[in-house]
């Protein structure tokens, strides 16, 4: 957390990777939407590989 802001960042070492920022309060919801997200992703993807 800096300066009462959370970053999420996919390759710390890398700085041309996006960082994701969220306010502490908001970081449960982005994080449910995501799982969210990965599932149906997951679902569909199963679906697909059944074929």
């Amino acid at each position: 957390m800096t300066g009462g802001i959370v970053k999420i960042t996919q390759d710390a070492e890398d700085s041309t990777r996006p960082v994701l920022r969220f306010a502490p309060r908001d970081v449960r919801s982005a994080l449910a939407r995501a799982e969210e997200d990965l599932d149906g992703f997951c679902y569909r993807v199963a679906a697909w590989a059944a074929t």
